[in-house]
C-alpha cells in the first residue's frame, strides 16, 4: 500500500520538476521583456503546488481506502 502511495508521489514529483524546469520564458530580444504571448506559457508556480497537493491527497485516499477494504476482508475471514 505504501509502495503505490511512494510511486504516487514520485511520479507527480517527476512531472513537477520537468515542467518547472522546462517551462522558462526567454526574455525579450533587447529589453529583458516577455512577449505578450509569452506571458501566459505554462502554469504558475501555485499552479503546480495545488496540483501537487491533490495529487498528494488523492493518493492518500486511495491507500486509506484499500487499507479499509482489506481489513475488512481480513475480519471477514477470521
Amino acid at each position: 500500500m505504501h509502495d503505490l502511495t511512494l510511486r504516487l508521489h514520485v511520479l507527480a514529483s517527476l512531472l513537477i520538476l520537468g515542467r518547472l524546469s522546462s517551462g522558462r520564458v526567454r526574455p525579450g530580444p533587447s529589453t529583458g521583456t516577455r512577449h505578450p504571448s509569452q506571458r501566459d506559457a505554462g502554469f504558475t508556480t501555485i499552479e503546480w503546488v495545488v496540483i501537487a497537493l491533490g495529487l498528494f491527497l488523492v493518493a492518500g485516499l486511495a491507500v486509506a481506502a484499500i487499507n479499509a477494504v482489506v481489513n475488512d476482508r481480513l475480519s471477514q475471514l477470521t
